[in-house]
């Protein structure tokens, strides 16, 4: 059960000094509040009249003490109901000893202990307001964002559709697209929510339709430069590249706004999901491959014939590479029929 409720000073006729602290931490893990610990007796309990008090039914009115002892704490059960927990293994005894850093459970409420002279991680660099992440916390890059997500499709929609326009399909897919990017930025606000306190759902949705926007981009760019210089062969591969580097930008964009870690192993997490989809990727395109299929696998750009750079094959030898192709085929059949 949670601890929010918690009360508690020591009166003393002079200067305090601190010695440790007792935190209270909360279901996630993350510390709830903190009292000082000065090397005094303290009573710990959900009664009033303790030092500390406890705000959980499984604890008793007067629970435990805890007191200095040689630079560690000093737990001592007051014979309560539900006792002390000592650990991670959560041991019960009467009383024992916690280290700094150390564990231990009174009800449903879990306790660190930590000294004065704990060793802390190092300080993190925050981010300036102008940084390029940080702009997607602004409002009006949100709406621009948002904006241009939607304008987008239904421009490469409109431009791409080789059959006459149907408006109503248009929208369809322009709703499509927002319920997919509402639903993926749902995904990353739950655990934000749990792990930071902040839904941060907007944020989310904005890394989402940037993501679609730049990917969007790339099969742009990447089949105009393609049909160019008359590379078709490379099309494949420069979409996968440029679909997994937008990825691990993606997942590095959601994860900063999920945990409060140093950026570089924040990277780290993001590119092992990344190298993990991708050969999972790799490993069922292969797979599929092994099989046999009647669909051809090919790929085709259909651009403006004034934009390539480079001379292609004529139609005559086209036409003669068709027929070749043809033969062989022709051939192969003929003897497949004859075998026994």
């Amino acid at each position: 059960m949670a601890t929010e409720t918690l009360s508690g000073s020591v009166v003393t006729d002079g200067p305090v000094t601190v010695r440790g602290w007792l935190e209270i931490l909360d279901r996630t893990g993350k510390v709830a509040r903190r009292f000082p610990l000065s090397g005094d007796l303290l009573q710990i309990g959900r009664a009033y009249d303790n030092d500390i008090v406890i705000d959980d039914p499984y604890v008793s009115p007067h629970h435990v003490t805890i007191s200095w002892h040689e630079g560690l704490a000093r737990i001592v059960d007051l014979d309560s109901l539900n006792g002390v927990y000592f650990g991670v293994r959560e041991e019960r005894r009467p009383q024992g000893l916690v280290e700094n850093d150390g564990l231990f459970r009174l009800g449903r409420t879990t306790l660190r202990f930590r000294r004065h002279d704990c060793p802390l991680p190092d300080t993190l660099v925050d981010r300036p307001i102008h940084a390029p992440l940080r702009l997607i916390e602004r409002p009006w890059v949100l709406v621009l964002v948002y904006f241009g997500a939607v304008l987008y499709q239904g421009f490469d929609y409109y431009l791409g559709s080789s059959e006459a326009v149907e408006h109503v399909r248009m929208v369809t897919e322009q709703v499509a697209l927002v319920a997919v990017v509402m639903a993926w930025a749902a995904l990353w606000s739950f655990p934000s929510r749990l792990l930071l306190g902040r839904w941060n759902f907007l944020i989310h949705c904005g890394i989402a339709a940037v993501a679609i926007m730049l990917q969007a981009g790339v099969d742009t760019i990447t089949g105009f430069i393609c049909y160019m210089l008359d590379s078709d062969g490379g099309l494949n591969f420069t979409r996968q590249a440029g679909l997994w580097l937008i990825l691990l930008a993606a997942l590095y964009a959601h994860m900063r706004y999920l945990v409060t870690v140093a950026a570089r192993r924040v990277f780290s997490w993001a590119a092992g999901i990344t190298a993990t989809l991708m050969v999972l990727a790799v490993l069922v395109q292969y797979l599929d491959a092994q099989e046999f299929s009647t669909n051809p696998q090919f790929d085709i750009t259909l651009k403006p014939p004034p934009l390539r750079l480079v001379s292609g094959i004529s139609r005559k030898a086209f036409v003669a590479e068709l027929e070749e192709l043809r033969d062989a085929s022709d051939v192969e059949t003929a003897e497949g029929e004859n075998t026994p």
